[in-house]
């Protein structure tokens, strides 16, 4: 096995659950003969290990006569890993019902029980239309050809032909129609994922107008089936949310949940979209000023598992990390900051087990926490975690806003001759990736040119003010406003005029006093 597939079993021990692995290793030794205490033993060596070391595995195992062919005991166990989990998370979603069924009705049709495997048919194919799972109706419609031509043709007419293609037509064309949708969504979402959720320019504008205006979002008697639909409504929430025109991204959104909710078979089916939507809700509702619908939001996305069955205990696991997120962002929102730095406390996540752009996330909304709460190295200790991460897999936006942050942190700090040296590399940081707003700019500039020459509390008041104006422009700016989403900026400045907390400030816009 080579160095890579090595690094690739470590990482799948690695990415197990305290109850996968025990289920590994319970399934090992019911399904392994012989061999079985290496596979345990050789799971548990690498379970131990903090990093990949092939030469201490071979050392450890070098009195075992299978281990002359060490590459291929891994393979196996790779393997054996994988099987297991497949038994382990098998669920009992309508997809997995039917492809079950499909295999009866195969070895129905090889006995010879041919009315049986005709009715097994039917059965299966009532089950894939009401789930709009339209490959499977097209494995089973051609099952369904096969048999006629297995039987030949008895009983069958060019009347029933003809309607096996006919439908066979139909269902190709929904497909089709659902993946057309799918394609213009998709094409948003990789943008988005590449250069943030907001417009930078007037390309951005067009691209997205481009999607927009494409034939299939004319109406909603575009879409030929739930699923287009749904997604018909997304392309309309994300064009409304990427203007920064949330009140409309709303509407659109709650259509969504009312289709989603109006078809409960579908949500259980795809449990991910749902909780996507309600997440975004939550997000609109902040945009929207709504603050006072949140708390029942978050409350009902936390419910989800006590409403909707769910199997799979890694959707389990994302819905108490969203549901945690989501109370961390309701506490940076309402400058409830010290709330926040109790919910932190009290985290207990694998963190190593999520995708790295997720940790970079947390991590950057622990470090919003920490300011608000002004324990300044803390923040100062989670944004170097973020950057300590590998750039790449970091989307840019967060991580650009994270070296934004970071001067705001050590200014506070009053770590004046780092910030010389820090401004210069942050500046030529953004800068090489395209990446300055003006807001960026203008923080860059206070703190490289104008904190350097203040002298006195008067000045530095002074100099607020006229940062606190300077942002007050930027913000009507439709390619630069998105920028202050990512961190209350103006709050903040309004605190050092005012000489009040961060948390004091955002506490009183909310409240609308």
């Amino acid at each position: 096995m080579s160095k890579t597939i090595s690094d690739t079993l470590f990482r799948l021990v690695k990415s197990l659950t305290k109850h996968e692995k025990r289920y590994f290793k319970i399934y090992s030794s019911l399904h392994t003969v012989g061999e079985k205490n290496i596979y345990v033993s050789l799971f548990d060596a690498v379970d131990k290990q903090k990093e990949y070391n092939e030469e201490v595995l071979k050392k450890k195992f070098s009195k075992q006569a299978s281990v002359k062919q060490f590459h291929v005991i891994k393979s196996r166990l790779y393997d054996a890993i994988l099987k297991s989990m497949r038994v382990y998370h098998s669920d009992n979603s309508a997809e997995a019902e039917i492809n079950g069924q499909i295999s009866n009705i195969k070895f129905l049709r090889e006995k010879g029980l041919l009315k049986e495997c005709e009715n097994a048919i039917q059965k299966a194919k009532k089950l894939a239309y009401k789930y709009e799972l339209y490959l499977r109706v097209l494995d089973l419609l051609l099952l369904e050809l096969v048999l006629m031509h297995f039987n030949r043709f008895i009983g069958k007419t060019e009347k029933d032909l003809t309607h096996l293609y006919d439908e066979m037509a139909i269902i190709t064309n929904k497909y089709t129609n659902f993946l057309q949708y799918r394609q213009l969504w998709q094409r948003a979402e990789l943008k988005m994922s590449k250069d943030g959720y907001f417009l930078r320019n007037s390309a951005d504008e067009a691209f997205y107008r481009n999607i927009i205006h494409d034939p299939l979002m004319k109406n909603e008697k575009k879409a030929l089936s739930y699923r287009a639909l749904i997604i018909f409504y997304e392309n309309y929430a994300s064009h409304y949310f990427i203007q920064q025109k949330y009140s409309q991204a709303y509407i659109y959104n709650q259509k969504c949940v009312a289709l989603m909710e109006a078809n409960v078979h579908q949500i259980a089916e795809n449990i991910v979209t749902y909780r996507f939507t309600i997440v975004q809700s939550i997000f609109l509702l902040y945009k929207n000023k709504k603050y006072n619908e949140i708390p029942l939001l978050i409350k009902k996305f936390k419910e989800i598992p006590l409403k909707i069955s769910i199997k799979s205990e890694s959707v389990k696991q994302r819905i108490v990390e969203n549901s945690i997120e989501l109370e961390l962002d309701f506490y940076i929102h309402t400058g409830q900051f010290e709330k926040g730095m109790e919910l932190i406390n009290n985290i207990k996540l694998e963190f190593n087990k999520m995708y790295v752009n997720r940790i970079a996330v947390w991590y950057f909304n622990f470090s919003i926490i920490c300011i608000g709460a002004g324990n300044y190295s803390a923040a100062n200790k989670y944004l170097n975690k973020i950057f300590s991460m590998e750039e790449g897999k970091v989307e840019p936006v967060p991580y650009c806003f994270a070296k934004i942050l970071s001067l705001i942190v050590h200014f506070e700090l009053g770590n004046q001759d780092f910030l010389e040296y820090a401004v210069k590399s942050t500046y030529r940081f953004l800068y090489k990736r395209k990446k300055l707003y003006k807001l960026e700019t203008l923080i860059l500039d206070f703190i490289r040119k104008d904190s350097p020459k203040i002298d006195s509390d008067k000045k530095l008041k002074e100099a607020f003010k006229k940062l606190k104006s300077n942002m007050l422009n930027l913000e009507k700016d439709t390619f630069e406003k998105a920028a202050f989403d990512y961190f209350d900026i103006i709050s903040w400045i309004e605190s050092k005029i005012e000489n009040r907390s961060f948390a004091e400030v955002v506490r009183e816009k909310v409240s609308g006093k």
